[in-house]
């Protein structure tokens, strides 16, 4: 295939002088190259014979920034360099050359769900008695339309508690917890009554308060994710919302980042009190999370790699729908409600029309255990296992009670 990487050994001909989370740099000994291509679990990304913004590169030196790219898919980066006599450089600093076609849709990773054989496995599953007959049938859906929907996984008394909390925050009661909000710019600030009418969220409620833990961690979402993970899932992000956030249709890989594998991760939105049409509802394209890799700069899943890309991005996202045949869908739940969305669903919050009325939800991003979020290359806080998941936050120690 013309997008396979050649199986050609390495040779002297390349010095590679750095290969980390900040850049892939090197130079080319007889300052004879011609050409770089650059392959990720042996599909090539990229092929450039110039200067891009994120990748230099001239007949002998080529420098690749990989600040905004996911640390653990370095590991399955491959750079070729064809040189002016017709011989070809390649090189990986671990020697993994990819050989076997069992591949996840994304370019950047998956979970099991993702690779071809999914059907297979999962019925390995249900035989082992690793998986029930109704956890079975709901990732059905979720590999077919991409979220699934749990009816009532959240107990009114924990809405209740929640909602009951969320009025101790905005009364100042929850000392350290952030808000952001968002307009003509945005702003993280402690939170103060005076932005409960602007379009906010507050920030890792979970952290401050321990019904949101048990909001993100209902059981049968805990079931469903931990099938899904492999493992324990590890909520790393959590947005409350008390009005429609009228943001455009997006993909959360775009900007929620982790560092492990980027495309294992789900988010969960529940439902603080019956949603109605009109309030800036939930909505999002079915089936759109097989839809081809958006790669910013030529090189990253990640927007901050190429923000000047962004528009495009979310361009792009409608002209898939269109060709890919993927309906336009909203989500009007009842409190207690909980719809579970893959990594790359296009998703977002549509047009206030009835100004005034709520739409109390708190989102949560999950991934697996064993992976990383970005942000802690830098963040080093406590976290907390409540019902068989994970808490952690980039703004403070998760409280144990």
């Amino acid at each position: 295939m013309a997008d396979q990487a050649p199986a050609v050994p390495a040779t002297d001909r390349i010095a590679i002088e750095s290969w980390n989370d900040k850049e892939i740099s090197g130079t080319v000994r007889n300052g004879d190259a011609v050409r770089l291509n650059i392959y990720l679990a042996n599909r090539r990304m990229v092929s450039l014979d110039a200067s891009v913004p994120l990748v230099h590169f001239d007949n002998a030196t080529f420098q690749v920034n990989t600040e905004f790219f996911p640390a653990a898919c370095l590991r399955d980066i491959n750079l070729t360099i064809e040189h002016a006599d017709g011989a070809i450089s390649s090189f990986n600093p671990n020697d993994v050359r990819h050989v076997s076609n069992a591949v996840p849709h994304s370019l950047y990773g998956g979970m099991w769900i993702d690779y071809p054989d999914w059907e297979e496995r999962l019925n390995e599953k249900l035989r082992d008695g690793v998986v029930s007959e109704t956890v079975a049938e709901l990732i059905r859906t979720f590999v077919a339309d991409g979220y699934v929907v749990i009816p009532q996984a959240v107990s009114p008394e924990v809405v209740a508690h929640v909602n009951d909390r969320m009025l101790d925050v905005w009364a100042g009661q929850v000392p350290g917890h952030k808000i952001e909000v968002y307009g003509e710019s945005v702003q993280v600030v402690d939170v103060d009554s005076k932005y409960y009418s602007q379009a906010h969220k507050l920030l890792d409620s979970y952290a401050f308060i321990p019904e949101a833990q048990h909001a993100a961690s209902a059981p049968a979402v805990v079931e469903f994710m931990s099938a899904v993970f492999e493992d324990k899932p590890k909520a790393f992000q959590q947005l409350t919302f008390e009005w429609g956030s009228q943001q455009a249709i997006h993909k959360d890989t775009a900007y929620v980042k982790i560092d492990g594998n980027p495309m294992s991760m789900m988010a969960t939105w529940v439902a603080l009190e019956d949603i109605t049409e009109g309030t800036g509802e939930l909505e999002y394209y079915v089936g759109s999370h097989r839809s081809p890799d958006y790669i910013f700069g030529s090189l990253s899943k990640w927007m901050e790699a190429a923000p000047q890309e962004h528009e495009d991005f979310l361009a792009a996202l409608h002209a898939d729908a269109e060709a890919y045949g993927h309906r336009r869908a909203k989500f009007l739940p009842k409190a207690g409600d909980v719809l579970i969305w893959h990594a790359d669903l296009a998703h977002g919050g549509s047009a206030v029309t009835r100004h005034g009325v709520t739409r109390r939800s708190q989102v949560t991003h999950f991934t697996a255990a064993k992976n990383a979020p970005y942000y802690s290359r830098w963040s080093g806080f406590a976290s907390n296992v409540r019902n068989g998941v994970e808490f952690v936050s980039s703004y403070s120690n998760v409280t144990p009670d």
